[in-house]
């Protein structure tokens, strides 16, 4: 399946405006031209098809950008922070918060299902424990650091949080799910990491 990316096409105050053709009744007629002008290009919005195997595997946008069909404006903005670390980065650093480096329930909060997780120092988590089975704590975690030092600029810390809210409150490792977009599709945990680990390098 294509994705497609949007692109505005704004005109400049020095354009032009384009004068009416005249259109000899014994030319050859150019049936090319007939649909591309039957095609609505005043619309302003072009939109070009990008093959998946020619696009980057890296993604810098919020899980609800990442579920929108791959739609994203080509206006000029300002470029997104995309310098996420991965979870084995992370574990081989010093923690960046050390008033909050001692327990994982310092920064996500841990129901029966996720009580394994609680008292387990942080950076211990970053290196995968049979607990976490899927490793949606190891990527949130490495996610979470990521957004707390500015690392993804399009996924902030209190979106990661909401993640592991949604997925732990509804099984965690057992079937947990996530919904990046309100009625949509939801995320089981392999769809969390893939989604976490492509905004890593």
């Amino acid at each position: 399946m294509a994705d497609v990316d949007k692109q505005t096409h704004q005109d400049s105050p020095g354009d032009a405006p384009v004068p009416a053709q005249v259109v000899d009744a014994n030319a050859p007629s150019r049936p090319s031209r007939r649909r591309l002008a039957g095609a609505s290009i005043a619309s302003g919005v072009i939109l070009t098809l990008k093959s998946p195997s020619a696009m980057a595997t890296r993604v810098c946008r919020a899980p609800s950008g990442a579920m929108s069909g791959g739609l994203s404006s080509q206006k000029p903005t300002v470029a997104p922070t995309c310098a996420g670390r991965t979870p084995e980065w992370w574990a081989a650093q010093t923690c960046p918060m050390p008033k909050n480096c001692t327990a994982f329930s310092h920064v996500f909060t841990c129901g029966a299902r996720t009580l394994p997780y609680a008292s387990q120092p942080i950076m211990k988590v970053l290196k995968g424990q049979t607990y976490d089975r899927d490793r949606v704590g190891m990527y949130l975690m490495a996610a979470y650091f990521n957004a707390y030092t500015g690392k993804t600029s399009f996924l902030k810390v209190p979106a990661v949080i909401a993640i592991w809210n949604e997925w732990q409150g509804s099984g965690a490792n057992l079937g947990g799910t996530y919904t990046p977009i309100a009625g949509g599709r939801k995320w089981g945990s392999r769809e969390i990491v893939a989604y976490l680990a492509s905004t890593m390098e």
